[in-house]
């Protein structure tokens, strides 16, 4: 029950900002912190851009032998899309495909979005074209913004 109030807080910090108590109440779980811990400070980071503290965290998860959830993968690749980071985006992508993780469509729709979000962040778009092709998929609701 302590894990559940905790964690409940966390992300309650974290979405408002305040990681520096959220990290505080992460200490404070220690080797309790399990995956909903971990997936609420990275999609909070990723939320704000903090990208190298929501990686921090995912490495984090992967060194306690807890596998991030497609939740943390979208959230982390939607940040390096915001933040015109392609090869990290790619970089993260890949790392959840050869996971076990099962994507459903949508959030394979989301996710490829936010990797065509980092190629148009850095005006590539003929990168972005070539990332599809390699892909074989016709381009369907991508949207690039």
């Amino acid at each position: 029950e302590r894990l559940v109030k905790v964690n409940t807080l966390i992300d309650a910090c974290a979405k408002v900002g305040d990681f520096e108590r959220a990290e505080h109440w992460v200490a404070q779980l220690g080797e309790l912190a399990d995956k909903r811990t971990f997936t609420g400070l990275i999609t909070a980071y990723a939320k704000w851009g903090h990208v190298e503290k929501a990686l921090q965290c995912l490495r984090q998860m992967q060194d306690r032998s807890i596998e991030p959830d497609t939740v943390c993968y979208s959230a982390l690749i939607a940040a390096c899309g915001r933040a015109g980071d392609v090869a990290r985006a790619l970089g993260l992508l890949h790392q959840l495909e050869v996971s076990s993780l099962c994507i459903d469509e949508t959030d394979r729709e989301l996710i490829h979005n936010s990797v065509l979000n980092a190629f148009a962040k850095k005006s590539d778009l003929r990168g972005a074209e070539r990332w599809l092709q390699s892909r074989a998929e016709a381009p369907r609701s991508v949207q690039m913004y």
